[in-house]
């Protein structure tokens, strides 16, 4: 079937693929929630290094 420009969503035209192993399911998203949690917890310690940093500098002198 030629393409006509229209989306194409026919049955045949996909390859059936196999069930994934429900083992790699578990560790794939085991894996892309922790590395969630790491970002979520480098980025709150770098937020809280910066504040802090901030937030004891010395007082600036009035002009």
């Amino acid at each position: 079937m030629p393409w006509t420009g229209k989306r194409a969503c026919r049955r045949e035209h996909f390859i059936p693929s196999p069930d994934p192993d429900p083992k790699v399911v578990r560790l794939t998203f085991t894996f892309g929630f922790m590395t969630v949690v790491v970002s979520q917890l480098i980025y709150t310690l770098f937020l809280s290094v910066f504040w802090t940093m901030w937030m004891s500098r010395a007082p600036r002198e009035q002009a």
